[in-house]
C-alpha cells in the first residue's frame, strides 16, 4: 500500500516528529511504501530517521498567502499546494491541525486520516475539561498560569471561523486515532466521533538495561526533562525538590534536561530558592548527538518526576522506566495510563509541590526489595504496552481501515 504523511515541519527534534518518522519507518518495514510531504525539511537529522522515506517539500511561501485573514486561510493555500504530491497515495495521514482539517475537506481519493498527538484544546476551550483553564486562584506561582488560560480564552473568541472549518473538515476525515485514552476522550467531546482509535506511540526501549540494585540512601539524584515552556510546569518539580532538599536530604540533586523560553525564570527561581548547587540544568541533550550523554544521566539518577499541565502522553515516562528510575508524574492526562494511577509511580496534584516532596521522602523510605520490584514492574509493563510488536498491528490496521484489529 503507497502510504502518505502529511506534518508541517520537520526542522527541531520534536516529540510528534519523532514518532512519525518512526512509524514511517515501521510501516516501510512492513511492505508499505512511504512518502513524506512537508513545509519544512531539515536534512540533518530527518534524512537519518526517515532512512529512504521518499520526502516532498512544499513551498511554505507564497504571494498569494498575503491575502490570508487568519490561521485557517493561511494555511489552505499552502495545503492545495500540497494536495498535487498527495494524488498518488491509498492512504495520507496527518500529524497536525489545521491540516488534518484541511486534508478532510480536500476531496483527495485516498483514506484520509489524523493522527493525534495533542488535542486542539486551545481552540475548543468550551468543549473541554484541561487542568489549565480550571481556576487557579489556590496557585502560588499564579502569574504564568493566569495569563496563559486568559491567552487561550481570548484567542479563541476570535476564532470562530477557524472552529468551524476544523470541525467540519475534522467531521470529513476517514478516520482519528489518538495517542491516548485521554486524547481519544478529548477528542471526542471536541467533535462528537465515537469512532476515535487509541493507537499509542512505538517506544523506542534499549536492549535490557541492567537496573541499579536497590536505593541510593542519601544524595537522592532526580531527573526532570521536558521542553521548558509553562505548560511543562518544571516550577512545580523544582519547588517540591527544594522542599525535599531542605527537610530530609541534603544532598539531593536535580537534573533539568531541556531548553525554552522558561528558563531563564526558572534558573533564577532555584536561585532564589538557594538552589544554586543542588540543581543543574543541562540544556538539551538531543537523542541522536548527545545520545551517551543522556544514557549516561539515566543510569546517574534515581528519580523521574514530571507534572505537566498538558500531556496527551508522555514518551518521556516509559523511556526513564526502561531505565529503571522510579516515577513520579501527574494525577491527569496520558501519564495517569502509563503510571495506571499509581500503579507504577506516583500520581500528584499538579500545583502542589508539599506532595512532590513526600513523594521523594516516600521513595527515600523505600526497601530496596520494594525499590527493585517497582522498577522492573514499571518497566515490563512499559515494554508490554509500547513496544512495536504490540503497537504495530494497531497502526497497520488503522491506516488500512479493518476496525476489527485497530
Amino acid at each position: 500500500m503507497r502510504i502518505g504523511l502529511l506534518h508541517t515541519a520537520f526542522g527541531a527534534l520534536g516529540g510528534a516528529e519523532l514518532l512519525a518518522a518512526a512509524q514511517s519507518r515501521l510501516l516501510a518495514g512492513l511492505g508499505h511504501e512511504m512518502g513524506l510531504v512537508t513545509f519544512g525539511w531539515a536534512e540533518s537529522p530527518w534524512r537519518d530517521l526517515f532512512g529512504a522515506v521518499e520526502v516532498e517539500v512544499v513551498p511554505r511561501r507564497s504571494w498569494r498567502d498575503l491575502l490570508a485573514l487568519d490561521r485557517s486561510s493561511k494555511w489552505a493555500p499552502r495545503a492545495r499546494r500540497a494536495w498535487p504530491h498527495l494524488r498518488d497515495f491509498e492512504a495520507v495521514v496527518a500529524h497536525s491541525q489545521p491540516l488534518a482539517a484541511l486534508l478532510g475537506e480536500s476531496g483527495l481519493p485516498a483514506r484520509r486520516l489524523w493522527y493525534c498527538h495533542e488535542p486542539p484544546w486551545r481552540l475548543h476551550p468550551d468543549r473541554v475539561d484541561y487542568t489549565l483553564l480550571k481556576p487557579l486562584a489556590e496557585v502560588p506561582w499564579i502569574g504564568p498560569f493566569r495569563t496563559m488560560a486568559a491567552e487561550v480564552r481570548r484567542k479563541a473568541a476570535g476564532a470562530a471561523a477557524l472552529r468551524a472549518r476544523d470541525l467540519k473538515g475534522t467531521a470529513a476525515l476517514d478516520g482519528l486515532a489518538a495517542n491516548s485514552d485521554f486524547a481519544r476522550r478529548t477528542l471526542e467531546a471536541i467533535y462528537h466521533r465515537r469512532d476515535v482509535a487509541v493507537i499509542p506511540p512505538v517506544i523506542a526501549f534499549p536492549e535490557a538495561v541492567p537496573h541499579r540494585q536497590g536505593l541510593r540512601r542519601g544524595g537522592l539524584q532526580v531527573l526532570t526533562l521536558a521542553r521548558l515552556g509553562t505548560l511543562k510546569n518544571v516550577e512545580a518539580v523544582i519547588r517540591g525538590f527544594a522542599r525535599y532538599a531542605g527537610h530530609a536530604d541534603a544532598d539531593a540533586r536535580l537534573h533539568v534536561v531541556g531548553e525554552g523560553g522558561e528558563r531563564p525564570r526558572l534558573e533564577a527561581l532555584a536561585r532564589e530558592l538557594g538552589l544554586t548547587e543542588s540543581v543543574r540544568f543541562h540544556g538539551t541533550l538531543d537523542p541522536v548527538r548527545d545520545a551517551q550523554r543522556l544514557e549516561d544521566l539515566y543510569a546517574a539518577c534515581d528519580v523521574f518526576a514530571l507534572l505537566p499541565l498538558d500531556e496527551s502522553f508522555g514518551m518521556v515516562f516509559p523511556e526513564a522506566a526502561a531505565r529503571g528510575l522510579l516515577l513520579i508524574g501527574p494525577d491527569h492526562g496520558g501519564p495517569v495510563e502509563i503510571l495506571e494511577g499509581g500503579r507504577f509511580g506516583a500520581c500528584l496534584p499538579v500545583f502542589e509541590p508539599a506532595a512532590l516532596a513526600e513523594a521523594l521522602q516516600a521513595i527515600g523510605g523505600l526497601t530496596d526489595a520494594e525499590a527493585d520490584r517497582r522498577r522492573e514492574a514499571a518497566d515490563s509493563a512499559c515494554r508490554a504496552r509500547y513496544r512495536s510488536a504490540t503497537v504495530l498491528p494497531l497502526l497497520q490496521a488503522w491506516v488500512l481501515g479493518n476496525p476489527r484489529t485497530c
